[in-house]
């Protein structure tokens, strides 16, 4: 159903170019007139509807991204938001980007061997197909977690000694309680499968369990600037902007790595993610500029910020191998 477009009182001015509106739109620039404070379902109606529209404010909206902190929530929570990507919609890209090149599931090493033999004229593919196919018949899970699998890597055999050093870190031996109950069916199928299969299926739910970690992350903000009666999506806004900077940084540092190795022929490249060490110092920056509260203040927040956020972090973590055990077992 569409939305109902409301019509703004007479001498409303946009909050984008500042031209009078006579209508839901501005007649200059084309923004929609929304209402404030910002609601929930105006957030994510924005973020649905411009999820897949590419164009140049994604350019314009990298540059504040990277160099000026807090800017884009800014800019957003004003009312002028025309010009640049919506927050949703630039975590969403960010993300599923990170996401993609960080693979771990993903075995360099064994797409390189395989590709080997059938260069010098060997078919390897229809082996590996067969071979798939079969595994996949036998224990009944899809193709595509069969083959993510690969059970010919070292650490998926199952005579290999390093498994049982991960069960044990997975689960003990106690059975008494719902945790031990469940611990010991997941690795009876770990024994039988190896951990690969377990670490693919638990990380292919990270970025849930990430996605579920924003909004605590804006509550913990929400609690710490409870002063400056703030609404709570203008923490969760700054909360996507700054995991987008985080996420996009990396992205980056990755593809510096990956030229200057492949075509400069550096050694050890991998020197360049200490720039993450930039992450801090953006998030430090963007809380001065954005809550607008002096250096010691923003330092002992910062401070009790970043406790709090990896606090969050481990309990979400648990949660995450907790739920991936249980539906492991289950499954």
């Amino acid at each position: 159903m569409a939305r109902r477009k409301l019509k703004p009182p007479a001498g409303t001015l946009c909050r984008n170019c500042h031209s009078p509106l006579v209508g839901p739109y501005c007649h200059t620039c084309g923004q929609e007139h929304t209402q404030r404070p910002i609601f929930l379902r105006q957030l994510v109606q924005e973020g649905i509807e411009e999820l897949f529209d590419w164009d140049s404010k994604l350019l314009r909206s990298l540059r504040p991204l990277f160099f000026r902190p807090a800017f884009l929530t800014r800019e957003f929570v004003a009312g002028r938001r025309v010009r640049y990507v919506a927050p949703v919609r630039f975590y969403v890209l960010a993300s599923l980007l990170f996401f993609f090149v960080f693979d771990p599931t993903l075995d360099k090493d064994a797409i390189q061997t395989e590709t080997a033999p059938a260069a010098a004229g060997v078919d390897s593919t229809k082996g590996t197909a067969a071979t798939d196919l079969e595994h996949a018949a036998r224990t009944g899970r899809p193709l595509s977690d069969t083959t993510r699998a690969d059970t010919t890597h070292p650490r998926a055999r199952k005579d290999n000694p390093d498994n049982d050093l991960f069960i044990n870190l997975v689960g003990g031996e106690d059975t008494s309680s719902f945790i031990g109950r469940l611990q010991a069916r997941a690795n009876q199928r770990i024994e039988a499968e190896g951990p690969t299969v377990f670490l693919n299926y638990t990380l292919d739910r990270l970025p849930t369990a990430i996605i579920l970690m924003l909004p605590l992350v804006a509550l913990l903000l929400a609690l710490v600037y409870i002063r400056q009666r703030r609404d709570y999506l203008e923490h969760l806004i700054f909360t996507l902007h700054v995991h987008t900077f985080a996420f996009t940084l990396t992205v980056a540092l990755y593809g510096l790595v990956w030229a200057t190795e492949r075509y400069l022929g550096w050694r050890d490249p991998e020197g360049l993610y200490g720039f993450l060490g930039l992450v801090p110092l953006y998030l430090f920056v963007a809380l001065r500029r954005y809550y607008g509260q002096g250096f010691w203040k923003t330092t002992f927040k910062f401070a009790f910020l970043g406790f709090a956020y990896l606090s969050v972090t481990v309990v979400a973590m648990a949660g995450l191998l907790t739920v991936s055990m249980y539906l492991y077992a289950n499954g």
